[in-house]
């Protein structure tokens, strides 16, 4: 019949083929980034950690061979430097802040720990040094005073019940372990072409559960319920991990450029991938809905702030660049 039907019957089909692209199917939800103010850094920013203290929002950035800057962000427009440490040698990969004071994974030096008294003050007072393994990146276990290094050739567990004197109480060879995350109780360990190994965390050493081969090249992990999202090369690949010990492949989603770094807070996920910029998903659903994405030349790292709903992006010429997200439906 074609084109040659009556009038009526194409304004109806018009009418019903409209309202199913537009109102009748579920649509991405239009999410937007609100540029603020940005600041540019002495290196290349490779993670963000927020620290509030006395009312003041604090961004300590691991820079590379500039070592950790830490930058007064509590006015948008106004971010200020406000101190800085290097021991002109190592290359500084990641930072976690635990009251007064800062761990690093310092390149060589596995891990580096700082006392800081903002905004006066910063020094170091304990470190633990192999010639082996390369501090990459870390996490904090607070209750049993343990920190988890990422160390490429190695995973290491240091105690710092004295935070003088690190000790390290287990450590793993591996290829090449590159990213750490922890989510109720078990480690997850992004180890490139190795996929993700699964740990869970004991009052010693974490004891290995099981493994994941990604496919692709594994840099970072993030968790979120049963749902195991991987910064994984050319891809984002989600994995679920209902079971710890059996985590099976769901999707890879193609991406452009290579993933850095994967974060996220609640129903967003934001994926950091070098050239390619920043991606947004939603995440509320399965899979997950690409809703945003900033581009920038060559983005490292970023992380969220839900109070103010400012998402702070690592840009490697540009420093911190600060963006207010609004969406027109509720977090």
């Amino acid at each position: 019949m074609g084109w040659n039907m009556p009038l009526n019957l194409r304004r109806w089909l018009v009418f019903f083929i409209t309202f199913s692209l537009f109102c009748g199917y579920p649509k991405p939800k239009p999410e937007r980034f609100t540029y603020l103010s940005e600041l540019r850094l002495k290196g290349y920013p490779n993670e963000i950690f927020i620290y509030e203290k006395d009312g003041r929002t604090y961004s300590f950035v691991a820079t590379g061979q500039a070592g950790l800057e830490i930058i007064d962000i509590t006015k948008k427009d106004s971010l200020k430097k406000v101190l800085e440490y290097s021991d002109g040698a190592n290359s500084c990969q990641d930072c976690w802040v635990s009251e007064s004071l800062c761990f690093l994974a310092y390149g060589k030096k596995e891990l580096e720990i700082l006392k800081f008294f903002l905004p006066e003050t910063i020094f170091p007072i304990g470190a633990n040094e192999y010639s082996v393994a390369y501090g990459l990146a870390l996490s904090f276990d607070t209750a049993r005073n343990l920190i988890y290094c990422a160390a490429r050739e190695q995973f290491i567990t240091f105690d710092v019940s004295d935070p003088r004197y690190p000790q390290d109480i287990k450590k793993e060879n591996f290829p090449s372990v590159r990213g750490i995350y922890e989510d109720g109780g078990f480690l997850y360990l992004a180890c490139e072409q190795l996929g993700v190994f699964i740990y869970q965390t004991t009052d010693s050493f974490p004891i290995r559960v099981s493994s994941f081969d990604s496919s692709y090249n594994a840099r970072d992990c993030w968790v979120k319920d049963t749902l195991l999202f991987i910064a994984d090369g050319r891809y984002l690949t989600i994995a679920s991990v209902a079971d710890k010990s059996s985590p099976h492949f769901l999707v890879s989603i193609p991406i452009s450029g290579y993933a850095q770094k994967v974060t996220g807070f609640n129903n967003y996920l934001f994926l950091s991938c070098g050239e390619g910029g920043l991606y947004l998903y939603d995440i509320s659903s399965f899979p997950p809905v690409e809703v945003g994405r900033i581009d920038l030349p060559y983005v490292r790292c970023a992380t969220f702030l839900p109070e103010r709903s400012w998402l702070l992006v690592g840009e490697r010429d540009r420093g911190i660049v600060v963006y207010e997200l609004t969406t027109d439906y509720g977090r």
